[in-house]
């Protein structure tokens, strides 16, 4: 018996009774909602932008929350995983290192170092919009509002201030304090006024900001003013005097987008578009008090600059616009700039595999996004150009506490032990680079099914299972290349012709052998040294090993790309094919039963052995589709089953089917696997759904 959520139509003809039974039922079955997490496509403009004491580079969007960059990996908050809302009008770190973010409509954010705490109306704060924000030298927050005045906050209470206490207007647009203390508002009249901690001062203005409208205000160490406008115009107060800079005094351009002040008291302003003066693009100038210096940082990430702002050090973050898509962040240190290109949320939509540390943190194995680590909230993703990986195509993954294991597609296997990547490969012990499949079993050992054999580490010795079509002829012996496995990636090793030694199996049997109780071995020696150590078991009939399962009594089950599976039990080879009742000899998945018994996935169905038969089950069956990627069962002993066609999930008795149109991200499953509270989590090629059977 099987049940889809596309088996329940509806009548036009019944009667109204007759339809509510029928829909309620099909909802009663469906009762589970999925949770999608998605692969993020496009990405959006930097605006507002600081950098924290530990140099961390928080940035805001308008429509992606919040991001975090440590310098090697990009971690989002976002309405997702916590944050009230995604748009984020600007960001800052207070006199205390406190990091806090402003909203529009939802209120004041400040980060505790784990999550958000959201400030708002039930703290005291005002309801009207917000506009921007700033922090004095005592930590207080001074919050602009679009038709309030200004508030002050200083983490319990608020104090507001408007027109009645000397403010111009109540529509507060920029905000900033000064190096002395002081807090400046700009004002939807284009008027600015002073507050000096006792009262208030309207500041005259000179005709050049009367005219033009002042979009935006930032003091520099010294406590002076700059103001930009519109009109092209940068005008710097300092208390008593105006000086305006204009291309007809000496500012070399003047279609200014970002202003900034770095650790030295320099002035940094960025252009945009061709300048009508000087015909160029996309430059940053610097003033240090006498002159302006030109500055051509950006290379291929110029486009609109929205932000600027500066680290301990000195250097520049440039943030903004690429062509109407940004890429990322510059970093810019005066002479040498980096792009940071954003990598964020998860780095890839294609999931090949996915496991649980012991935290419960999700490990995922990708197609050309490198390493997912995803708390369910918050990723952090490892790539080719970080963190030591030289491949970004992973398709298998095992963690066993500290130690984490990660199987390549060309480039081996990759082991992080929580403070350095190792790389093993054909360079060293390995055979074949793409890795398919990694168990551990009850002796500790690491099992690793390849293109080209399966391979045993036993925490010393490296071995290679296979049949004679590893072996190299005699007549025509390799030359092999030997090179220094100490080296950072292959990429970078000097690789050498060396004498080779090959010392092969005496006995060569002729033909195929469904069992065999032993192997034969032989090495291989480069100058001297082994470096491959090979088992020759003439009953594989695949060297392409695809999946691996052991059961409780340490029975090995090894699936082969399309020769059936090997069964091996500590002493005894066997093989079953098509001619033994399996319906395919390609066998993608494998999952052990409470009873020790395997179920294998093929492409021509599912198959279950009672210890004697193989017994199959298909669409007649009410199996979802053929074409089966990976089984498990979880902790009620229910088999979940992906399918290049949707999930099903059986009972024993009976198969319930899901696919995109019930919830599921997609329909191409690649793997499912279940967590510690049973829940089911289920890697697609359009990103991963979980399903809580709480």
């Amino acid at each position: 018996m099987f049940l889809s959520k596309n088996n329940c139509l509806k009548p036009s003809s019944m009667k109204y009774i007759a339809i509510l039974f029928i829909i309620l039922f099909c909802q009663n079955i469906y009762s589970q909602e999925f949770i999608n997490y998605y692969f993020y496509k496009s990405y959006y403009p930097v605006n507002p932008t600081v950098v924290d004491s530990d140099g961390n580079v928080w940035m805001t969007t308008n429509q992606k929350g919040i991001f975090k960059y440590d310098g090697r990996t990009w971690v989002n908050y976002s309405k997702a995983n916590g944050l009230p809302t995604d748009e984020i009008l600007d960001i800052l770190v207070d006199s205390k290192d406190e990091i806090w973010a402003l909203t529009r409509h939802d209120g004041v954010l400040k980060y505790n170092g784990e999550y958000w705490i959201t400030y708002s109306e039930k703290e005291g704060l005002s309801s009207h919009p917000y506009s921007s924000f700033a922090s004095d030298n005592k930590g207080n927050l001074w919050i602009g509002l679009l038709g309030g005045g200004i508030s002050k906050f200083d983490g319990k209470t608020t104090t507001t201030f408007n027109k009645e206490d000397g403010l111009l207007n109540n529509v507060v647009y920029d905000v900033e304090a000064d190096a002395k203390g002081n807090i400046w508002v700009l004002t939807g009249d284009n008027n600015i006024t002073k507050f000096n901690g006792k009262s208030w001062t309207a500041i005259i203005k000179p005709d050049v900001l009367s005219k033009n409208y002042i979009r935006s205000m930032v003091s520099d160490l010294k406590g002076n003013m700059w103001f930009l406008a519109t009109g092209e115009s940068l005008t710097k107060y300092d208390g008593k005097e105006w000086t305006t800079f204009s291309h007809e005094n000496n500012l070399p351009y003047s279609s200014i987008t970002a202003i900034a002040v770095d650790s030295k008291n320099n002035v940094w302003v960025a252009n945009h578009g061709k300048e009508k003066y000087l015909q160029e693009e996309e430059l940053l100038l610097k003033y240090d008090g006498h002159n302006w210096e030109k500055h051509y940082p950006l290379g291929e990430f110029s486009g609109y600059i929205n932000s600027i702002t500066t680290d301990a050090e000195g250097h520049l973050w440039v943030g903004g616009y690429k062509h109407g898509n940004i890429e990322g962040i510059l970093e810019y240190d005066g002479k040498e700039s980096i792009p940071h290109v954003f990598k964020y949320g998860l780095s890839s939509q294609q999931i090949r595999d996915i496991d649980f540390d012991d935290e419960g943190i999700i490990w995922c194995a990708t197609f050309k996004g490198g390493i997912i680590e995803f708390d369910g909230k918050i990723s952090k993703n490892y790539y080719y150009d970080s963190t030591g990986l030289f491949n970004n195509n992973f398709k298998v993954l095992y963690l066993n506490g500290e130690d984490k294991w990660f199987g390549s597609t060309g480039g081996g296997i990759f082991r992080n032990d929580n403070i350095k990547w190792t790389n093993y490969s054909v360079w060293d012990v390995l055979q074949n680079n793409t890795i398919w499949a990694i168990v551990k079993d009850q002796n500790d050992q690491f099992w690793f099914g390849t293109g080209n054999g399966l391979t045993k580490y036993d925490g010393i010795n490296w071995i290679t299972y296979a049949n004679r079509q590893i072996l190299p002829p005699k007549s025509r012996p390799r030359i092999y290349n030997y090179s220094e496995v100490n080296a950072t990636a292959p990429r970078n090793r000097t690789h050498q012709k060396v004498n080779t030694t090959i010392s092969y199996p005496d006995v060569v049997l002729e033909g195929e052998s469904k069992n065999c109780a032993s192997c034969d071995t032989f090495i291989i020696k480069y100058d001297d040294i082994i470096t491959n150590n090979y088992c020759i078991v003439d009953c594989f009939s695949d060297n392409f090993i695809y999946s691996i399962a052991i059961n409780p009594v340490g029975t090995y089950w090894f699936g082969t790309f399309r020769g059936g599976i090997i069964k091996y039990d500590g002493l005894n080879w066997t093989n079953y094919n098509t001619n033994d009742g399996l319906p395919s000899n390609s066998i993608y998945s494998i999952a052990i039963d409470k009873q020790g018994y395997p179920w294998l996935g093929t492409d021509k169905g599912l198959t279950r052995f009672n210890g004697s038969n193989w017994v199959t089950y298909n669409r007649k069956d009410g199996l979802r589709d053929y074409n089966i990627s990976s089984i498990t069962f979880d902790q009620n002993g229910i088999l979940w089953i992906g399918t290049s066609n949707g999930v099903s999930k059986y009972d024993g008795k009976t198969f319930i089917n899901y696919n995109k149109g019930d919830g599921l991200i997609d329909s191409r499953v690649n793997v499912i696997k279940v967590d510690s509270e049973n829940n089911i989590w289920i890697g697609t090629e359009n990103g991963i759904s979980k399903l809580n059977q709480k």
